[in-house]
């Protein structure tokens, strides 16, 4: 055996083990974006799921093209699917720091990772099959397809997504709105069970330290508890207390603040 048949099959043996990771780092990607969706999945939504199908659909071409080949088509194709993605999903994770989404950034870094490891495995198997005729149209394809594919899927997403992010708020915060509601049913049950104090001095007293009528913090799903400040109001001249105050503070960045007084209309302060 020559010494360029050993060069030769050593080159042969390190492309194959760079497909495989590439096909790897697609089989990630892939599972990256069921993980995302899995929470909302397992509270029996869907909706996020099949809405990440379509950019699941890409990584599906690419691997059929490494295993039936061509397999330069399936490499460009995935360099341009992983800068367009990871690109994408950059700017997301900078959005989820912002707002203070930890588990979405850590899932969005993960996914940036995988992409950029896509891209450079991607990149440097294509040069190990060597220049060929017509490899910039192949290149060209991989980066241009990409794109125009992921404009005609991911715009309607994005004209939704603050639709999905306002039903995000809503189910952390319908929880909370919820209990100062009970509450505010509760101090008015204790203000008519005491005429001669009116609503009650301390939160407690509706709690465990009273009667058992609401919960001490109220929860926010994933988010954690609202930290809770009740005010009452000065006692009149027969010692009633006829005014309250109560403020619910998020856990976290990207949740309102509610207020709400004897009134029992709960604002909410962005």
């Amino acid at each position: 055996m020559t010494e360029g048949s050993k060069v030769s099959l050593s080159d042969a043996a390190m492309t194959k083990r760079r497909l495989w990771i590439v096909r790897g780092a697609v089989l990630i990607s892939m599972g990256i974006f069921f993980l995302a969706s899995l929470p909302e999945l397992m509270a029996g939504r869907p909706y996020l799921l099949l809405a990440t199908l379509p950019f699941q659909v890409p990584y599906l071409f690419v691997l059929g093209y490494l295993w039936k080949g061509p397999q330069k088509r399936g490499l460009a194709l995935a360099l341009g699917i992983g800068t367009v993605l990871g690109s994408v999903g950059l700017l997301l994770a900078l959005v989820a720091a912002s707002e203070g989404g930890w588990p979405m950034l850590a899932i969005l870094g993960v996914f940036v990772l995988v992409q950029v490891t896509l891209v450079v495995s991607a990149g440097g198997t294509y040069r190990m099959l060597g220049r060929e005729r017509g490899d910039w149209r192949i290149m060209a394809r991989g980066f241009v397809e990409p794109l125009i594919y992921f404009a005609v899927f991911a715009l309607p997403i994005a004209l939704n997504i603050p639709a999905f992010v306002a039903e995000g708020k809503r189910k952390h915060t319908r929880p909370v709105v919820e209990w100062m509601e009970k509450t505010h049913r509760c101090a008015e049950a204790y203000a008519s069970a005491h005429p001669e104090l009116g609503f009650p001095i301390r939160l407690d007293l509706l709690g465990s330290a009273g009667s058992n009528c609401i919960s001490r913090e109220p929860e926010a799903g994933q988010k954690g508890k609202y930290s809770v400040l009740y005010t009452p109001g000065t006692p009149d001249a027969a010692g009633r207390i006829t005014t309250y105050a109560l403020q619910a503070s998020p856990p976290g960045k990207g949740l309102p603040r509610f207020s709400m007084n004897e009134s029992g209309v709960v604002h909410s302060v962005d």
